[in-house]
């Protein structure tokens, strides 16, 4: 944003102190505190250590191979894996930009498709999990002959998470519906991309 109010000078003006103390005040209220985001070029290029607002976009991976997957299917909504967010002094809010997976079928065929649950929430004092947003819910992962793999790309999800200041929260991966997903050689792995909108100055 430009800096108005400043003098224009012309030939003959008197160099006095009303003016020149006049274009001082300005910039000074202009530099102590009210520089704003239109002040700022998009070519500036910031070092990002000199920001307050960090871990502005983040990727958490999640992966769970076929002997974890199998070691839990005694029943489903069991957690296979977990990725966290960094920790914060403040409540601060992502939303959930995307969610990429790749399920890889290995040596047998999967002709009963797995699904999994993608859930934010925290563990208690108690170790029981509890979910405090239920980010997507039954993902199948679709049927596979040997050596075939599939991938999936779940748009804009509609949640977002916000931390927390009195616990840590993660994001879990959860069975969904344990098919055939089986202890040989198959894998799934999950990426979520996030994008801070909230707590951005601490």
């Amino acid at each position: 944003m430009a800096i108005t109010g400043l003098k224009t000078w012309s030939d003959g003006d008197a160099l006095n102190t009303t003016n020149l103390n006049n274009d001082k005040t300005i910039l000074a209220a202009k530099f102590n505190g009210n520089i704003t985001n239109a002040d700022i070029s998009a070519s500036a290029a910031i070092d990002t250590a000199k920001l307050s607002a960090k871990h502005y976009e983040i990727v958490l991976n999640m992966k769970v191979e076929g002997v974890a997957w199998t070691a839990r299917n005694a029943s489903t909504t069991k957690i296979v894996a977990v990725a966290g967010l960094p920790a914060d002094v403040t409540a601060t809010q992502y939303d959930i930009v995307e969610i990429d997976w790749c399920f890889f079928c290995g040596a047998n065929n999967i002709a009963a498709a797995p699904a999994f649950d993608i859930d934010w929430g925290y563990f208690g004092s108690d170790t029981v999990w509890t979910t405090t947003t239920a980010v997507k819910n039954a993902q199948s992962t679709g049927t596979l002959t040997a050596q075939q793999g599939s991938i999936g790309v779940i748009a804009a999800p509609a949640a977002s998470v916000t931390t927390s200041t009195t616990r840590h929260e993660v994001f879990a991966l959860r069975i969904d519906t344990v098919g055939d997903f089986d202890a040989a050689d198959q894998e799934l792995t999950v990426s979520i991309k996030l994008k801070r909108n909230a707590g951005l100055r601490t």
